[in-house]
């Protein structure tokens, strides 16, 4: 009988030790390649998330047709909203200053969009589209393949760069693209656009490191006669409950012939007595929020949308 006291005292000290013991951390993760993988299989899981834009920077272009281009700073550009991924929906407000002070709210279900801009007035305006953004990025299969294809690209490859802080304050691993006009291109699978020549571009994605989701896109576009732009887009709330619902009927009239998808009205304000048509005098490439630019093709690619500075051509029934 004498032993077993000491049997008994030598398991509670074992059991002691192991409560006490750290839990094993998972190596850190150093290839660029393993971490966006990684990120894709962990992102493709998610129901939901909170999102976040700012814009800086300064863009050239000829935005009133007077026949001279002129700066427009984006400092102050901000967009914030929920994308349901399960119910593919998505509702967004965003303001513009520089913009004549535009700002506005998106709701997104399904194929219908809605709309409204302290341009257009208080109603929204009803449209409904053959391919919508919001599928871009709640559809995980696009996802997934956007990111294969980035991957995959000729002349592209991902450089992991230093760790910081992304999304809700969390450790995140940083991958960076680093791409030229004519890779840009190649990636948004779109010829070369002569104006953007001599641009560079740089996206930068960033991974939590406990969730291996993404957390943060940062994309930077540096071209020679547009200007810089620095975009910014962090991601939050993953998985909480959202609520995106249609607007009432009477706030909401029948869509009308000839219109734009949602994020692509074609504001009109008075400028000197007459009024302006906003959406028609940017270039090709800067018409960051018009579907109906010429050359601009439909993409199911997310990962190419999330960098284009033109978006997919929609129609409206």
């Amino acid at each position: 009988m004498p032993r077993r006291p000491w049997l008994f005292v030598a398991l509670v000290a074992s059991l002691t030790i192991a409560a006490c013991s750290p839990t094993p951390v998972a190596p850190a993760l150093t290839d660029p390649k393993e971490i966006l993988t990684k990120a894709v299989e962990a992102t493709l899981k998610a129901k939901s998330v909170h999102f976040q834009a700012t814009v800086t920077g300064s863009f050239n272009a000829d935005l009133m047709g007077t026949g001279q281009a002129s700066d427009f700073e984006l400092d102050g550009t901000t967009a914030e909203g929920d994308v349901d991924i399960a119910g593919k929906k998505l509702r967004a407000t965003f303001s513009a200053p520089a913009f004549l002070g535009l700002s506005g709210e998106v709701i997104q279900v399904g194929t219908t969009s809605y709309f409204k801009t302290s341009l257009t007035g208080a109603q929204y305006q009803k449209q409904v589209a053959d391919q919508v953004s919001v599928d871009e990025v709640t559809d995980p299969a696009k996802v997934a393949e956007g990111v294969r294809k980035a991957l995959a690209t000729r002349g592209i490859s991902p450089t992991k760069v230093a760790d910081s802080s992304c999304g809700d304050n969390k450790d995140c691993y940083n991958v960076e693209f680093d791409m030229s006009a004519e890779e840009l291109a190649a990636l948004a699978s779109a010829p070369p656009d002569a104006e953007l020549a001599g641009s560079s571009f740089r996206l930068t994605i960033g991974v939590e490191k406990d969730s291996l989701r993404i957390s943060r896109l940062a994309f930077s576009a540096d071209m020679p006669e547009q200007g810089s732009i620095d975009v910014t887009f962090d991601t939050t709330k993953w998985d909480e409950a959202v609520g995106i619902e249609e607007p009432p009927a009477d706030q909401a009239p029948p869509p009308r012939r000839g219109g734009r998808a949602a994020l692509a009205t074609r504001a009109r304000a008075p400028v000197c007595g007459a009024e302006r048509d906003l959406g028609s005098r940017l270039p090709r490439s800067g018409r960051m929020f018009d579907a109906g630019a010429p050359g601009a093709r439909p993409t199911s690619d997310w990962f190419a949308s999330s960098v284009r500075l033109s978006g997919s051509r929609t129609s409206e029934r």
